[in-house]
């Protein structure tokens, strides 16, 4: 590839990571900084236009997710592509397994140094042209869900969700309850709802967490997202989330949800 500097766009909507990596990348003349995007939209647009030959890319956009920001990239020559991510677990498992480089946030200089190194290696060896089937391999790692390995011993940190071209990470704290419809299931948060192909069996095992609960063969609650329990009549009752949702609480249910709730 010769002696000119490796072309780099950084593409994240936290500005201090992208201060962060361009301090670095400033420290030498083997990397070019073309351009710095806070979104995807914005990023695609430079992208298609400068061609460059690295790509910092945050996972978690504002507008789009960092993949569905690749499977719209459309280049002659795919770039070299180091992931950012918060998420640890995640970036373990799909990228050490098909072997990508990933800054996990808060990333250290040495850190950062580290993944310059081995890409300028790869850069000087002109390894980009198996960058595609890389990406390529990393979209079916991530799509076929069901084979993920998100468990940890309380759980899964967060659940991916497949819906409009994207791939939506949600936070585990974030899902308030859980509601079957038909065969699907409705994962309700406190600003949106996903509709997830699974059944409630199946959900209970992602998730894998004592803070879960089953009220229903058709809900499933977050306990840390009770705000009160009411009866309704000599041996009824209902839970009542903290966005006033209520759900009856079916008797085949009950007495393991008062343990759960020590009452």
């Amino acid at each position: 590839m010769g002696n000119q500097p490796i072309r780099t766009i950084i593409v994240d909507d936290e500005s201090l990571a992208r201060k962060r990596i361009i301090q670095v990348l400033n420290k030498t003349s083997e990397f070019e900084i073309l351009a710095e995007c806070s979104s995807g939209e914005e990023a695609l647009q430079k992208i298609h236009k400068l061609n460059p030959d690295l790509i910092f890319l945050d996972i978690e956009l504002g507008d789009m997710d960092g993949f569905t920001l690749l499977e719209n990239i459309h280049l002659p020559r795919t770039p070299f592509v180091v992931f950012i991510t918060a998420h640890e677990h995640f970036a373990q498992k799909a990228f050490d397994v098909l072997a990508f480089d990933y800054l996990l946030k808060p990333f250290e200089e040495s850190r950062l140094s580290k993944t310059l190194l081995r890409v300028k290696h790869a850069y000087k060896k002109d390894e980009s042209s198996g960058m595609g089937d890389k990406i390529n391999a990393l979209f079916r790692y991530i799509q076929n869900v069901d084979d993920l390995e998100f468990k940890q011993q309380e759980g899964i940190r967060f659940f991916p969700v497949k819906q409009s071209g994207k791939i939506h990470l949600i936070k585990i704290e974030d899902i308030m309850y859980i509601e079957a419809s038909g065969y699907y299931v409705d994962i309700v948060t406190g600003t949106k709802k996903y509709l997830v192909r699974v059944s409630m069996t199946g959900m209970l095992e992602k998730l894998n967490n004592k803070n879960f609960i089953r009220i229903h063969r058709s809900v499933i609650i977050h306990l840390l997202y009770v705000k009160e329990i009411q009866k309704l009549g000599q041996n009824d009752y209902s839970v009542v989330m903290k966005n006033d949702q209520s759900f009856k609480i079916s008797k085949s249910y009950k007495n393991e949800v008062f343990q759960r709730l020590e009452l």
